[in-house]
């Protein structure tokens, strides 16, 4: 978690500019994206950033995902990467990307080497099918999957004996090939010709899943000094994952849901892992 009030508006700051040079990727490249959660949340009611958010989420139909993800590197500022395991990791693979800054460092967990840069999160959204019992059903199945993973991943011994149980299961199991039947699974209804669809990895509830229509032609929305790119009835989207949504939090939970350890602006995480950790 930032506590500290200017650092955190320096990581703001930082996102701000990450997400304007994101913008320009994909007008450069055609490819649709919606602003989600907490960033569209903040659009809508702040006009921004919400004051107390450390992080951006955006979400890019499945089709466009893989376009952006098999981008050659030129398409991106020479400090801007996609990444989707954290850097010298051989497990630890996510079913979404990042897109990080490599000139700095922000490490989330230092004990499980959740090491990379500053970061925008990239969601792929996926067709749930043609009914709502189709999108449940894979909406089940894709939290087994992201669950697996993340026992297959954890090196620090969970507290809760049923998890424990799990990573030991789990430990021995070939990540990469997870990760490629996750993958899988999840492209099995296309975006484009699903009536429902959800961001199906990182989701909070079953009212999340939507028609396709909710996201619908991206519609530009205020963020800070720029315009960015939302669903077209982020209202249904919004009080659908988190209910009365323009009533703000009591005070006591206007803070960030992040734990960072470590961060640098000006250092890339891959000098400093040289200069402190074996990798």
């Amino acid at each position: 978690m930032i506590n500290e009030q200017a650092k955190l508006n320096q990581l703001q700051s930082h996102l701000l500019e990450m997400m304007k040079a994101f913008h320009t990727i994909c007008e450069d490249n055609n490819l649709t994206y919606y602003l989600l959660y907490g960033t569209l949340l903040g659009a809508v009611r702040h006009g921004g950033f919400i004051p107390w958010d450390d992080d951006i989420d955006v979400g890019m139909p499945r089709e466009d995902y893989d376009k952006l993800m098999n981008l050659p590197p030129e398409s991106f500022p020479n400090n801007l990467v996609p990444i989707t395991k954290w850097f010298g990791q051989e497990k630890g693979s996510f079913l979404y990307a990042k897109l990080v800054d490599t000139k700095t460092t922000l490490i989330e967990s230092v004990e499980e080497r959740q090491i990379g840069g500053i970061f925008i999160d990239i969601f792929p959204i996926d067709g749930g099918g043609k009914t709502k019992l189709t999108a449940y059903i894979k909406m089940i199945v894709s939290r087994i999957f992201s669950s697996i993973m993340r026992l297959n991943y954890k090196q620090i011994k969970h507290k809760n004996k049923l998890k424990r149980i799990g990573q030991l299961l789990f430990k021995n199991f070939n990540n990469e090939k997870i990760y490629k039947l996750a993958n899988n699974f999840l492209k099995l209804n296309s975006f484009s010709k699903s009536r429902y669809c959800l961001n199906f990895i990182d989701c909070f509830n079953f009212k999340e899943i939507v028609l396709k229509e909710v996201y619908g032609i991206p519609t530009l929305y205020e963020f800070e000094d720029s315009k960015f790119y939302g669903p077209r009835d982020a209202h249904t989207l919004l009080i659908n994952t988190y209910g009365d949504y323009q009533k703000l939090p009591p005070i006591e939970n206007r803070k960030s849901h992040h734990y960072y350890e470590y961060l640098d602006f000006d250092i890339g995480f891959e000098e400093y892992s040289k200069l402190n950790f074996e990798i």
